[in-house]
């Protein structure tokens, strides 16, 4: 019995109890808790004690002999005292391994998340922790004034407002609606917002701006079209005794030249014409013509001004100064002035290049060497003279012009001159009806031929220009105002390889960031916050990144995928195209049409026919419920007549 006593305390003496004390530093360890043999008096030793060779060799024996539980066998004895006490301490150090305490790092201050982002370029990010750290009144004193001005350049324009804005221009307020996303007017507003406030915040910690700053901020103005703003600018700039130079004088004449250009629907309603000018010079202009003033105190007169003292002040001019003038003229209608200064600075004498047969007979223009002159002409000369033409409704000058500069000084004509040619020509062909026919649009109107004979000569050599979707979507617009079927099909096929390049580029953009943002989260596996969040700020960089090119491409697809569906809209709605020999159009060519592109079709199909009018869902699945449910409603608005319909076409 006693041999049966002594084994059962050997076994509940290995029996280790896992808790998680604290250690003298307070870190987390395991310890093995033994227990207390109180019957024989024996204690177990501390758990920093080690087992001697003995107590090893004792703990191996004892493991190795059978355990039993039935009484002594014969000839067996009954286990010394001491080999006991050898098995209890050869358990003692038999311990598990302590855990490794894992450092907690200091989570990074204001100012290093701002220099961080500063340091890796991270534009949205600076923007965001710097205005967050601006509270710390300490800290915006110790920033040096050289830092500041490098963190308001990081705050570029270039990258918050340009994209946006080029996206923007063919986009309608409804069109904006429709894909869900910030007005450009709100995003140019809120991106001034955040401008201004960092601009008290430089002044706050006694850091005067210098001619870098105050450039830096003329062309934020410019950017978004805010000529309020470049006016106080430019009173802080003659305050603070810091002298323009000729970049200042081109941003402030810019932001004066196209203000509020940001606005959905603002820019045809520059073109030159009775009701436009009359609507500028009212006390309160209506929506949409705040833009600028015309005749007394109009645009003219104040870029004019600015001109005169930019000359007293013997700052010389370059190829923006004077396209920005000429811009101002054509904003009047000072379509003398315009050739004035083309004759002036490039020798290009507009009305003899028209009468010319032969461009021999002319004077040559201004010889310029284009890596010393700053009056050598360029993409702003070239776009300059398509919107002041155009918008004066001289399309077939601007093109003369445009074609004749570029090819004298060898220049190439860039896509968004051709795109600005395209719109004009587009806007001066577009029969008006109603009350507009009476308000001076007939001015400068084009035949509706016009569209298309300019799209020949753009895209043939010695061009070969590549449109983009919104000039394919006005040239749809046109064949379908000209009942050119065959053309417009023809024009909607490469519109939609287009469309699809676009998906393509947004799959991509879509896949890179995704995989970044996974790559980074699975890094983080076993990480305290404190180490993620520090990991979240070392990756921000690739990430706002592709996030933007994602954005970006976003926008560009969803733009592209709703003219598409327009294009479908123009197809179904309202005209019936010639149907051909035994009806093939509403018999065969649409109902094909419809099967190829579904998925740009509306959800509910109508178009009329020769026998009818057809109407059902674009979804199978939906189509007999559905057609059922509209037929009743109207039937019910309209009890007294019978709605003649078609059966619908199978479009399998």
């Amino acid at each position: 019995m006693s041999s049966l006593l002594v084994r059962l305390e050997a076994i509940e003496s290995r029996l280790a109890i896992r808790t998680r004390p604290r250690t003298e530093n307070n870190s987390l360890t395991w310890r093995c808790w033994r227990c207390r043999v109180a019957d024989q008096g024996i204690h177990t030793r501390n758990s920093s004690t080690h087992a001697s060779p003995e107590h090893e060799q004792a703990l191996s024996a004892s493991l190795k002999e059978p355990i039993a539980f039935s009484g002594p066998q014969e000839g067996s004895q009954a286990p010394s005292l001491s080999r006991t006490s050898a098995i209890l301490n050869g358990l003692a150090a038999h311990t598990i391994t302590p855990r490794t305490t894992i450092s907690q790092p200091a989570p990074l201050s204001a100012k290093d998340k701002v220099f961080y982002a500063l340091r890796n370029k991270q534009h949205k990010t600076l923007l965001k922790v710097f205005l967050e750290a601006s509270k710390d009144e300490q800290f915006i004193q110790s920033i040096p004034p050289a830092t500041l001005t490098e963190i308001l350049r990081m705050l570029d324009p270039d990258y918050f407002v340009e994209p946006i804005k080029e996206l923007h221009e063919d986009l309608s307020t409804a069109y904006v609606r429709l894909l869900g996303i910030k007005p450009l007017d709100v995003e140019v507003s809120e991106y001034m917002r955040s401008i201004r406030r960092l601009t008290r915040i430089r002044r706050r910690a006694n850091h005067p701006l210098d001619l870098t700053d105050y450039t830096f901020l003329l062309k934020c103005a410019r950017a978004v079209g805010d000529s309020e703003a470049a006016d106080g600018i430019w009173l802080d700039m003659m305050r603070d005794k810091v002298q323009p130079n000729t970049t200042c004088y081109n941003y402030y004449l810019a932001a004066r030249c196209w203000a509020g250009h940001a606005h959905a629907g603002r820019r045809h309603k520059l073109r030159v014409m009775p009701y436009n000018m009359a609507m500028r010079q009212t006390a309160e202009p209506l929506p949409g013509f705040e833009g600028f003033r015309v005749k007394r105190q109009g645009i003219r007169s104040t870029v004019f001004q600015m001109f005169n003292e930019m000359v007293q002040q013997g700052v010389q001019g370059d190829e923006r100064t004077f396209t920005l003038l000429m811009t101002a003229m054509g904003r009047e209608g000072d379509m003398d002035g315009v050739k004035s200064v083309l004759k002036k600075a490039w020798n290009v004498d507009v009305d003899a290049l028209l009468k010319a047969a032969d461009e021999s007979t002319l004077a040559p223009v201004v010889p310029l060497d284009k890596a010393t002159s700053a009056l050598y002409p360029g993409d702003d000369l070239l776009f300059a003279i398509a919107h002041i033409f155009g918008s004066n409704n001289d399309i077939p000058t601007a093109i003369r012009l445009v074609d004749y500069i570029a090819r004298q000084y060898e220049i190439d004509i860039p896509l968004r001159v051709w795109a600005q040619l395209f719109e004009w020509t587009f806007v001066l062909s577009t029969p008006r009806s109603g009350e507009r026919r009476h308000d001076g649009p007939q001015i400068g109107q084009l035949p509706l031929a016009s569209v298309s004979q300019l799209w020949e000569t753009m895209t043939s050599p010695p061009y070969n220009v590549r449109p983009n979707v919104p000039m394919y979507n006005r040239y749809v617009k046109n064949l379908y105002h000209r009942q050119m079927l065959g053309q417009m099909l023809a024009r909607m096929e490469e519109g939609i390889e287009l469309y699809s390049r676009s998906v393509k580029q947004f799959r991509r953009a879509s896949n890179k960031y995704r995989k970044t943002v996974v790559a980074v989260r699975g890094s983080r596996n076993g990480q305290s916050r404190a180490q993620r969040k520090q990991a979240e700020q070392e990756s921000s960089l690739p990430i706002e990144s592709l996030r933007f090119h994602y954005e970006m491409s976003r926008l560009v697809r969803s733009r592209n995928h709703q003219m598409v569906r327009r294009w479908m809209r123009l197809l179904l709605g309202g005209r019936r195209w010639s149907a051909g020999p035994n009806n093939a159009w509403e018999r065969t060519v649409l109902p094909d049409i419809i099967e190829k592109w579904r998925s740009f079709m509306p959800e509910r199909i109508e178009y009329n026919t020769s026998g009818g009018r057809v109407e059902f869902d674009s979804r199978p699945e939906d189509a007999e419920s559905k057609t059922s449910q509209t037929k009743k409603q109207k039937d019910s608005r309209k009890p007294h007549k019978a709605v003649r319909k078609e059966e619908s076409p199978s479009v399998e």
